[in-house]
Order: C-alpha cells, then sequence, then structure tokens
C-alpha cells in the first residue's frame, strides 16, 4: 500500500509540473483542482459499466494490450416501463458484460492538459478547456472505453416501445437557459415534440425513455456485429433480451465488426475526420455515407484501419501522457498553431510509444 501511494503522490507531483509549464497555472486553483475534479465527474459518477466487485483481469484474452489494462465486467441495467395512459410501470434486471480499459484519474487529467496546452489563448483558459473537454467525456460513457462488448445507454425513444418518452426542451431567454420536459406518448412523439417547439424558441435536448438502448462495440467505436442487432427491445414482457449477445462471447468480443455508422471513437467521439485533420493520415476514410445511410465506411477494409488505429492510439497513451484521440477532438473544436500536423509532434509520439 505505501508503494502505491509512493508511486501516485509522484505521479501527481509530475503532473503538477507538466500543468505549471504548460498553462502557467489551474487558472489559480491548486493543481489537485483538476485531477480531483476529473475523479469525481469522470471516475466515482461515471463508470457504471465497471463498478466494484463487477470486473476481472482479462489479459489472457487481449494480449496486445498494457499487463492488467482490460477488465472484464459483468453489470447490471434496469429498464423501466411506463405505460402511456396509466403511467403504471414494469421494470426487467439484466446483466450485460464488456470489456473496459480505463485510465486512471492522474492519466486522465494529464491527457486533458496536453490536449488543452495546444489550444490555450488569452481567452480560453485552462479550466474552461479542461471543462469542455471533461463534460464531452461525461456525454460518452464518462471516460470507460469499451475494447468490447455491450454497451446499455438511453438515447432515444422508440415509437415501437411502451414507454412514455421524456423530452427535454431548452431555450436561452436574457442570458439564462430555461429547461423543461415534456411527457410524449410512444405513437405520438414527432407530433408531440412538434406542438412543444413550434412556439416559445424551445429546442429538444435530450430525450429518453428508461428503455436502454444495447451497442455492441470494438476498440472503443460503436459497430454493427451480425446476430447483434443495436437498439432496444420493446416487448416488455422478454425478461432477459440480449442473451445472444451476451453470452455467446464470439459475438460479444471477438467477432469482426461488419459495419459502424459513425466511427466516433471514445472516449471523446473523436471522429475519423477529427483524426485525419489531425494526424494527417491519408489512410482514414473521409465521410462518405453510403446509399442507405447505414455505415460511414464504404469497405469492411476501411472500418478494420480505424479500429485498429483507434486501438493502436488509445493503447499507447495508456502509458503516455498524451492522447491524440483527445488532441484530435479539441483542436477541431478550437483549431490552432499547435495543432497543425507538422507542429503537434503527433509523428514523434509515435516514434516514441509502443
Amino acid at each position: 500500500m505505501a508503494a502505491l501511494m509512493g508511486e501516485f503522490s509522484m505521479r501527481l507531483i509530475l503532473f503538477a509540473l507538466m500543468i505549471v509549464v504548460a498553462a502557467g497555472a489551474w487558472a489559480g486553483e491548486p493543481v489537485s483542482a483538476l485531477v480531483g475534479q476529473v475523479h469525481r465527474r469522470l471516475v466515482d459518477n461515471s463508470r457504471y459499466m465497471s463498478p466494484p466487485g463487477a470486473c476481472e483481469n482479462a489479459d489472457a484474452l487481449f494480449p496486445d494490450w498494457p499487463k492488467g489494462s482490460v477488465k472484464k465486467c459483468t453489470y447490471l441495467r434496469t429498464d423501466i416501463f411506463t405505460a402511456p395512459k396509466t403511467h403504471k410501470t414494469k421494470t426487467r434486471a439484466f446483466n450485460a458484460v464488456v470489456y473496459v480499459a480505463n485510465a486512471d484519474a492522474i492519466r486522465l487529467a494529464t491527457w486533458i492538459a496536453t490536449a488543452c496546452s495546444r489550444v490555450l489563448s488569452k481567452s480560453y483558459r485552462l479550466d474552461a478547456c479542461a471543462n469542455e473537454l471533461i463534460g464531452a467525456i461525461e456525454d460518452q460513457s464518462g471516460s470507460q472505453f469499451p475494447v468490447a462488448g455491450q454497451v446499455f445507454e438511453d438515447l432515444s425513444c422508440d415509437a415501437g416501445t411502451p414507454s412514455i418518452c421524456e423530452v427535454t426542451l431548452r431555450r436561452l431567454v436574457n442570458g439564462t437557459v430555461e429547461t423543461k420536459v415534456e411527457l410524449c406518448a410512444p405513437d405520438d412523439i414527432q407530433g408531440c415534440i412538434h406542438r412543444a417547439t413550434g412556439k416559445g424558441g424551445w429546442k429538444v435536448a435530450a430525450m429518453i425513455n428508461h428503455v436502454e438502448e444495447m451497442y455492441i462495440f470494438r476498440n472503443g467505436v460503436t459497430v454493427r456485429v451480425d446476430g447483434c442487432t443495436n437498439g432496444e427491445t420493446h416487448d416488455a414482457s422478454v425478461t432477459d433480451p440480449y442473451t445472444n449477445c451476451r453470452d455467446d462471447e464470439r459475438r460479444n468480443r471477438s467477432l469482426p465488426a461488419s459495419s459502424a455508422r459513425t466511427g466516433k471513437a471514445r472516449i471523446s467521439s473523436t471522429t475519423p475526420e477529427m483524426f485525419h485533420i489531425y494526424t494527417a493520415d491519408t489512410s482514414i476514410q473521409l465521410p462518405t455515407l453510403n446509399d442507405d445511410d447505414k455505415s460511414y465506411f464504404e469497405t469492411t477494409d476501411n472500418l478494420q484501419y480505424w479500429l485498429a488505429l483507434v486501438s493502436s492510439t488509445y493503447r499507447r497513451a495508456l502509458s503516455s501522457d498524451d492522447n491524440p484521440l483527445l488532441d484530435a477532438f479539441i483542436c477541431s473544436a478550437h483549431p490552432a498553431r499547435a495543432c497543425r500536423p507538422e507542429n503537434n509532434g503527433y509523428a514523434a509520439w509515435l516514434s516514441q510509444t509502443k
């Protein structure tokens, strides 16, 4: 334990020195403020797929990954169906299986500080940049990197699911953000939204029905795998609806992806286009959705190249102060001279990491 505490203290000291060099100061606050914020928002409050006691070492299944980095986690999810007319509820609880490679708070904070150091200016301080990146990471399963397996999230409402849709609406009034929630019947979602946004400047911010969708992942990217359908199971009477993608280890972990809708990579939703611009890697396919609008990638080779690149980049970053996936994301939002391929040091980083 003493050795672990010593290692933690040394990493915190090195992180503090890096912050001072990169940004002058953590906006007048102690350096530990960034680590604390990261720990609170991205570790303590976000890692629902890897709760204490739910995970086991998966080194034997992922020999290319750093030792101890990938964990197999079995986690509990609960759907709540709310009947549109009676508001009576019916619940179902089920287990999911996912393999995650999660960085600790100091590593995450170091990545964030490094990424932000590329885009800082007099009007864009480290605290603002860090808060923006932390928020983006929170929105993408909170710093959890799914190497493979099932990720469950409630991101939408499906008209075929017999559960009330909660539509969160927002508007800006005299510089103040106002929020309200509309309850929409599943067979009237679009009409309900049209009526709610028809006047007053309201816009849809989120839609949930408390019935989670399943998404299969490979190397931090949502993908499609033969035999597993991404989305939610409408029938509330099906008590354990995702067993074919959970209990079949090949589908859950190793079956190659057949397609991907956007290619966005965790932990910050980095798109292939963002990474192409940041790295000047011409082998990354640029946006060209096919005719049926179901896959970002024209061929499976294009997809597999992107998945391998995300995997390699994230694996290297686990032992580095820099994560180019985060750099590319923040540089897309705040282009700066230090973001350009000739200035960002990506080529040197590749030669120095493995």
